[in-house]
């Protein structure tokens, strides 16, 4: 207490010898002091992370006979990036476009025998029955018309299983076959990720928490550069990490933002 006191005694004493010597020659500057509100920044380190990524599995059994991309490439969606063997599968589409044709032809004939008979049941020159048989017969032959169909699309898509296409746009990160190998259902193929659709994940201690999940604001500042981007969304993990009593919270970036 006894500082305090010869701290307000000496600044007294120096601002009246100020005054007393200045007032005289010239008016001291005057200025307007008003309440401000400041915002106040947090800053964290994150790291950039792509919200699609995952790895491209095959969906039929076949042998590789063409790898179209590598790592490091980028591609397109439903850019072909690896061929299988399919021989057998095109001789299977081949089958069931012939028994598309010949189920077509029968069905064709069945409906126009189905129609000649049912003109004549009307002349009451046939019996019902033979009338009811002309019916079934075409209800049949459109039974096995759907069937062949059915098996026609069947192919159609073992046939397509062979070309394996990338599911979105994105950089390839690494590829799990050879030429040569044989592939079941199931195995994977390519890892890949999507450059359009990015997020920043960062690590917040506990006592800013609570502010930042108050304002939810965040302005991200990429490394080596002087570009800023407004975070979209802000994601809240709802624990803490035990060993370094910090929360991760992630902010989605804008569409198309380059990473």
């Amino acid at each position: 207490m006894k500082t305090f006191q010869i701290f307000i005694a000496t600044s007294f004493i120096v601002l009246q010898s100020i005054s007393h010597t200045v007032v005289a020659e010239t008016e001291l500057p005057q200025t307007t002091v008003a309440q401000k509100e400041v915002s106040r920044e947090l800053k964290f380190t994150g790291t950039v992370e792509a919200v699609n990524q995952g790895t491209a599995s095959s969906q039929t059994s076949g042998r590789v006979i063409a790898t179209l991309v590598d790592v490091g490439d980028l591609v397109a969606k439903d850019d072909v990036i690896l061929q299988l063997r399919d021989n057998q599968q095109r001789a299977n589409l081949q089958t069931a476009e012939a028994g598309v044709r010949a189920a077509q032809a029968q069905f064709d004939s069945a409906q126009k025998e189905n129609l000649r008979i049912q003109e004549i049941r009307k002349k009451e020159l046939v019996s019902q029955s033979v009338a009811d048989n002309a019916l079934a017969s075409r209800d049949a032959a459109k039974a096995n018309l759907d069937a062949a169909k059915g098996r026609l699309k069947d192919s159609e898509e073992q046939l397509e299983f062979t070309r394996i296409r990338a599911p979105y746009s994105g950089i390839v990160l690494e590829r799990h076959v050879e030429v040569g190998e044989t592939v079941n259902p199931g195995t994977p193929l390519y890892t890949g990720m999507s450059l359009e659709f990015l997020r920043v994940l960062a690590d917040v201690p506990q006592k800013d928490i609570d502010a930042i999940r108050e304002y939810k604001q965040a302005r991200i500042e990429l490394k080596d550069s002087a570009v800023t981007i407004q975070g979209d969304a802000l994601t809240f993990f709802g624990y803490a990490d035990p060993q370094t009593s910090t929360f991760k919270v992630r902010a989605a970036l804008p569409a198309g933002t380059a990473g």
